[in-house]
């Protein structure tokens, strides 16, 4: 029987009652302090040395991944051609990797510095291919990324722990991919992307084609691919100062397509020019192309998130991830219909012809771009008059 007078209670009860309420927590107040909580790391000097590890091992992986893919540019295509392969089937077998990575990528997104690497391994695949067959033969490139990507493997085995406590950022006001479809900007920024895509995917597996009448050996050629790599690495950083110190985003997408147009029409060289197929001018070609990758696909990102951000998506990881999904969803779609389009155009009209086709995608996207923020402006001159 419980006691209604608590005065009827015995001492050791009352002191136990007590010391109950004495601990008794406020469900405002925290069980553990800042202190114990782990707070989010956002400069790399944070990282402890596993982290490191994992970071290393997943940049290196994506690098390896790409260079197996784009190191076979310098002697696949001559070596399929010896088998009875088509230049369209060759395309084919180029664009069934970007096939898979298109579908994958609205679930998993990106890490900047992982699509970085996969961007140097894009460049410096058909380089390190062209060298690896010309000292091993055939196997020697696939042997040596397979054995690249077992270690990376091996390693994630034991760096990667086995759950992550990873606490995801929630945005009210964002609505997924859908959402973000709903923008026009995004919409003129995919097709931007796309090009891209087309443009340097196609160039893979028909460069080497094109350059066979040269007798050039496969170093010679990967280097050539090379090139356009090592400006893009050189003119990226400058892009990058020129848009988020200087916000030149509209200059940059304006300019960067006419500079792709130049390099094509250099590479292949169009039919429209009077110029004859030459080394020289694959060189040139490949320099302005490089350049003009870089100053059009970083405004793209940039103008992406936002243009995201002004539709109402919160700043932050969240958002960053949707928008790189979805722009590494579109580029891989861009290098899938890329080699298989542009090898089926070459098989039946040759290279020159198809760069030129492909340039007429960026004419469009230059025109539709000027027509799309002029209108954007002149609709905000006239809000500002009548305010």
């Amino acid at each position: 029987m419980i006691p209604e007078n608590m005065d009827n209670l015995s001492p050791a009860v009352r002191e136990f009652d007590d010391e109950y309420v004495e601990v008794e927590v406020s469900e405002a107040q925290p069980l553990l302090s800042s202190a114990d909580t782990d707070a989010p790391k956002t400069t790399f000097s944070s990282f402890s040395f596993r982290e490191w590890g994992i970071l290393v091992m997943l940049a290196l992986a994506n690098l390896f991944s790409i260079v197996a893919y784009s190191c076979i540019a310098p002697f696949y295509p001559k070596e399929a051609k010896t088998k009875g392969l088509s230049d369209f089937e060759i395309g084919l077998t180029f664009g069934i990797f970007e096939l898979v990575i298109f579908l994958g990528s609205p679930i998993a997104g990106k890490l900047g510095i992982l699509q970085t690497c996969g961007g140097i391994g894009f460049s410096l695949g058909p380089f390190l291919g062209g060298m690896l067959y010309d000292l091993g033969g055939f196997r020697l490139p696939f042997y040596s990324l397979g054995m690249a990507m077992f270690c990376m493997a091996f390693l994630s085995r034991f760096l990667i722990p086995v759950d992550l406590d990873i606490k995801q950022e929630e945005s009210k006001q964002s609505t997924g991919y859908i959402g973000l479809l709903r923008v026009p900007t995004i919409w003129i920024m995919l097709f931007a992307l796309f090009n891209v895509a087309v443009s340097t995917s196609f160039i893979n597996p028909a460069m080497a084609g094109h350059l066979e009448s040269f007798h050039l050996s496969s170093t010679v050629v990967g280097l050539l691919f090379l090139v356009s790599g090592v400006c893009y690495s050189v003119t990226a950083p400058l892009n990058g100062l020129l848009v988020d110190r200087y916000k030149c985003h509209l200059i940059g997408m304006l300019f960067a397509p006419i500079a792709i147009i130049i390099s094509l029409s250099l590479t292949g060289p169009s039919p429209f020019l009077p110029l004859q197929k030459s080394v020289p001018l694959v060189l040139v070609g490949q320099i302005i192309f490089g350049a003009g990758l870089s100053t059009l696909q970083i405004p793209v990102y940039r103008n992406g998130l936002d243009a995201a951000e002004n539709a109402g998506y919160a700043s932050g990881t969240v958002t960053y991830g949707l928008v790189s999904g979805l722009f590494e969803a579109v580029y891989s779609l861009g290098s899938f219909i890329g080699p298989i389009g542009g090898g089926l155009i070459n098989q039946y009209y040759g290279f020159a012809r198809t760069v030129t086709v492909i340039s007429g995608f960026h004419l469009c996207f230059v025109v539709i771009f000027s027509v799309f923020y002029a209108y954007k402006k002149c609709r905000r001159k006239g809000v500002d008059n009548d305010v």
